[in-house]
């Protein structure tokens, strides 16, 4: 068997609480500590991890360095799944708060995985099913003892599930939902401990997209002086006045660049520099498409055009959760939100809050633009009643994916004149200091 453990585990002591159960991607190979004090990884089937793992037996202690830059296990067994003999299980096991976790994939004859977490206190012999998930859903075990706050923690971590993340104490002070979302949530807002410190460019791609409400924590989480360590590229120090209404849409994160910083990267974008993308450093324009499914990044008229292609009649806090997202990167960028088939999973409370955004000088100082694409007439003509003189956009008939067919230059002019700044009589009473809890709350509430 190998004994595993993160590089930010390794150099902390091996303190297990530091440890990633999901994200395979922060583990490596480390020689030496016992098991008791890491995490150990076997395979119950014969012919499963124990050759899946075999390129890791030649790391050693002079190959470890900080989380990102390391050869990682997701990287070297990938390659290798293909191989494995099927079915097949392994799982990894970790001691958090008094009590022990166990992380187990599953993977069937069509090579599909599912994830299971076990749990049970220490002493105990038998092991509970804390959550499964499979097929991008979680379902939890009915022996959990687990609030439906953790639950949503729980489920966050796993990358699945859009939901908002509950407070970082817990009012049960010994459970396997506080000992879970603890853990989680230390994960999940990459802490720093002993100088060491996973890139936040990863949280950012594999979580942020589910909940924007991470932004929020993360800072709130971080040891004092919060973004200010060499890596992420944000200093709260250097953070721009001019753009701080923007950070209401998200919480207490405020964007690094200046509209001047940010044109001038999309300038840059535009004359072929691929690597220059806002709003975070280390982040290119197609990591970005890639933050939220079935998004494509193009560029029309100048403009950095997101188009976002959801599913239809999904209207839930993950939907919202994406296009909000979405919104507020095309807020910080000045550039073009393109929502097709708006109307089958927003309600009208929320396009009317999406223009409230865009309409406002103060959260949109680069006047980015927002294209919805409305299918039902009748909706239509009663949206462009509103108070926001909203005016609609018919895309292709019958489009419910866009990719890169990306609307005419026409259709881009056209949005220039038919959405107007509203005068003060014309707001819409919906706060512009949003939070998610609220815009949960609108999708409670709306009209079916």
């Amino acid at each position: 068997m190998l004994v595993l453990c993160s590089v930010h585990n390794y150099r902390s002591h091996h303190d297990p609480t530091v440890l990633n159960l999901v994200d395979p991607a922060t583990w490596v190979c480390a020689h030496g500590p016992s098991a008791t004090t890491c995490t150990v990884l076997h395979s119950p089937s014969a012919g499963g991890v124990t050759s899946l793992l075999a390129p890791l037996a030649s790391l050693s202690e002079s190959n470890l360095h900080p989380i990102g830059s390391a050869t990682t296990v997701e990287q070297l067994y990938q390659p290798h799944l293909a191989q494995l003999a099927r079915p097949c299980k392994f799982h990894l096991t970790y001691v958090h708060d008094g009590f022990h976790f166990r992380w187990q994939v599953n993977v069937d004859a069509r090579g599909v995985a599912e994830e299971e977490v076990f749990y049970h206190k220490q002493g105990a012999t038998s092991w509970e099913l804390l959550f499964q998930h499979r097929d991008d859903e979680v379902v939890f075990g009915s022996s959990a003892n687990v609030s439906p706050a953790d639950q949503a923690m729980i489920a966050q971590a796993s990358g699945k599930m859009a939901v908002a993340l509950p407070a970082l104490r817990s009012t049960k002070k010994s459970s396997p939902s506080k000992a879970a979302s603890t853990f989680f949530t230390r994960q999940l807002v990459c802490i720093r401990d002993g100088g060491a410190q996973a890139p936040l460019s990863r949280i950012i791609y594999r979580h942020i997209a589910a909940n924007p409400e991470l932004l929020r924590i993360i800072p709130a989480a971080m040891t004092a002086g919060g973004f200010d360590t060499a890596g992420i590229g944000v200093n709260s120090a250097k953070l721009t006045a001019r753009l701080k209404p923007v950070a209401k849409l998200f919480g207490t994160i405020e964007p690094l660049h200046s509209p001047e910083q940010v044109r001038a990267m999309i300038r840059a974008h535009k004359q072929g520099n691929q690597r220059v993308a806002p709003p975070w450093p280390h982040v290119t324009l197609t990591d970005l498409a890639r933050l939220l499914p079935h998004a494509a990044i193009t560029h029309k008229t100048g403009f950095t055009t997101y188009s976002l292609a959801l599913a239809e009649h999904s209207q839930t806090a993950q939907t919202w959760c994406r296009v909000s997202l979405s919104a507020g990167v095309t807020l910080l960028t000045g550039g073009t939100l393109v929502i097709d088939n708006a109307d089958s999973f927003l309600t009208p409370r929320l396009v009317t809050l999406l223009q409230e955004w865009f309409c406002d000088e103060t959260l949109n100082p680069l006047r980015a633009q927002l294209v919805l694409g409305i299918r039902n007439p009748e909706l239509a003509a009663a949206l462009s009643q509103g108070p926001i003189n909203f005016r609609h956009v018919a895309l292709r008939q019958g489009a419910s994916v866009l990719h890169d067919e990306i609307p005419e230059d026409s259709t881009i002019a056209a949005l220039r004149t038919t959405i107007k700044h509203p005068t003060p009589t014309e707001t819409n009473n919906v706060p512009l200091t949003c939070t998610l809890s609220y815009l949960r709350q609108l999708l409670e509430i709306h009209d079916h």
